[in-house]
Parts: structure tokens; C-alpha cells; sequence
């Protein structure tokens, strides 16, 4: 399925982790001797940028994806091409990399798994170009936690609102992993087919950094969060959005007179949150669940 294009060029996607929190993780995982590193699914850099300063300073590092458009903007947008680590982009589908076997040091994706219908082939398909001993990071979220969150507003939602729209997102998640295009909250799943396969030393580790949403909104992160809510909200004006979230609820077992219901809530429910925003009277703090999953291939 291919990336979606509003969700890849996402400024929201550079506030995903917090630096040191990374680099506490490369020391764990020891990645500064990783020479040789593929970023499968690499949009436009998001990852392969936060990746570039974790491993070695003379790394040959690949950013691969199977649509042009993105690996052109890769290629544009992220720094230090002409310094000492050498920056290649390549068109190409996880499903077949076009690489040899036991090649890389390193091999990741961010955000990746969830889109696909066949999560584990593209795991196999990562394991063989990754040398034993090498080491596979998976950056993937949880998004079924966020289903149920609280806001300084809440106090003041019927508590069935708040549980129509929790339903709303858990069926159209499941309907989504029955129409084949993925699983937006892949973890365990991942997990599970991991440890069935030719590796050892699995962590998982849990990404601590928080959104917060607080007056005067003066941050470029927060401006980004308030743009991307009125982004979502419009969404649900656009034909094909509507018809795909009609289809995902239905298939996971919603009828359409619960959909239109819980989406009108959900929509008005965005217009308050806007409205106190702009009356600098919103607070919001939220976990982002996206966890690093790491292994060692045998």
C-alpha cells in the first residue's frame, strides 16, 4: 500500500522522539558500530536523519522506498550528504530488497509495519540482508492506547461520547487489519512472529517522550499539533476519507447508524477542542505509544 502522503510529509513526525532518549538507546544497542545501515520504507528521511547521528561517523547508509517521489525528497532533505557518512537512495520494495544476502549491520524502518498487509514476510525479508549478528530496530506504535484519552475538557464529555469514540477507533482498526491494509497498533503481533524467527536478544523499549498542548501554544511543535487537528477535522469532509473510515468501522463490525452517530461526535468533539484552543483555554498531554523493538539475528 503506499505511503500516505499527508501522513509522510507530517512535520509532526521530526518531534516523534526525544535526542537523548535516543542516544541512550544507541548506547544500549551499541550501535555506533553499525557501518552499514538500511532504512526500509524511508519516506522522505524522518528516521534516516535520527539514524545518521546515531551510528558510526564513516556509516554507508541506505534509504530505501519503493516510490520515486519520496526517495527524490530524501535525497533533498537530508543533511551532510557530502560529509564523511555516504548517503545512498534507492527505489525498491521490502517484500524483495535488492540486496544480497547478509549485507547490512543494521536494518530499520519506522512506521513501516503497520501499513502492511504481509508484516511478516517483509520481517524475513529484513532478517536476510542483516548479517548475523546484526541487528534488526523496529519503530512502530501502539495506537489502540491513545483510543481513551483525556484532555481538560473531559470532565464536560458524557462518558458514552467518550466510549462511542473509543469503539469508533478500535472498530475501525480492526476493520482496517481485515481489509489487509495493515494494523495500526502492531506491537504485540510484531513481537509474537519475532520470536518465531532466527533471532535472539529481543527488547522492546518504550518511547518517553510526551505532546503537550498548553497556553500560549508558542512552541513550533505545538503550532504543528493544532494544524494537524484542523487537518484531521477536515478529513472527515473529504468523500474518500469518509467512505474508507465507513468501510474500516462496518468491516470491524459497526453499523452505519452507530458510524454517522459516533462521527459527529467525534467531529464536534474536535471544534470544542479548536475553540478552546483559540480561547487559550485547552491542555492536553499525551503518551506518544510508539515503541523500539529490538533483535540480534543469529
Amino acid at each position: 500500500m503506499p505511503h500516505s502522503e499527508e501522513h509522510l510529509l507530517a512535520k509532526s513526525r521530526d518531534y516523534v522522539w526525544n535526542d537523548d532518549f535516543l542516544a541512550q538507546m544507541a548506547k544500549r544497542l551499541k550501535l555506533k558500530s553499525c557501518t552499514n545501515i538500511l532504512d526500509v520504507g524511508a519516506g522522505i528521511g524522518h528516521w534516516t536523519k535520527k539514524i545518521a547521528k546515531l551510528v558510526a561517523k564513516n556509516a554507508n547508509i541506505y534509504a530505501l522506498d519503493q516510490e520515486p517521489q519520496w526517495t527524490q525528497q530524501s535525497f533533498e532533505t537530508i543533511p551532510n550528504k557530502n560529509a564523511t557518512q555516504n548517503f545512498q537512495f534507492i527505489n525498491g520494495n521490502v517484500y524483495n530488497l535488492p540486496f544480497e544476502d547478509n549485507y547490512f549491520d543494521l536494518t530499520t524502518c519506522q512506521t513501516l509495519l503497520l501499513h502492511l498487509a504481509n508484516p511478516v514476510l517483509a520481517l524475513k525479508e529484513m532478517l536476510r540482508v542483516t548479517k548475523s549478528g546484526g541487528l534488526i530496530l523496529l519503530s512502530e506504535p501502539e495506537n489502540f492506547k491513545n483510543y481513551f484519552y483525556y484532555d481538560n475538557l473531559n470532565k464536560n464529555r458524557l462518558v458514552e461520547d467518550i466510549l462511542a469514540m473509543a469503539k469508533f477507533w478500535i472498530l475501525f482498526e480492526r476493520g482496517k487489519i481485515i481489509h489487509a491494509l495493515g494494523n495500526n497498533s502492531p506491537c504485540s503481533y510484531l513481537l509474537f512472529q519475532l520470536a518465531k524467527l532466527n533471532v535472539t536478544n529481543i527488547n522492546i523499549y518504550q518511547n518517553d517522550k510526551v505532546q503537550t498542548l498548553y497556553p500560549p501554544y508558542h512552541t513550533i511543535e505545538q503550532q504543528i499539533l493544532i494544524e494537524e487537528l484542523k487537518v484531521n477535522l477536515a478529513r472527515f469532509s473529504e468523500p474518500e476519507q469518509y467512505q474508507i473510515a465507513q468501510n474500516f468501522y462496518l468491516a470491524g463490525g459497526g453499523n452505519i447508524t452507530e458510524f454517522k452517530a459516533t462521527l459527529e461526535i467525534i467531529k464536534t468533539d474536535i471544534q470544542k477542542c479548536l475553540k478552546a484552543i483559540e480561547d487559550k483555554e485547552y491542555a492536553n498531554v499525551t503518551g506518544l505509544a510508539v515503541n523500539l523493538i529490538s533483535a540480534q539475528k543469529l
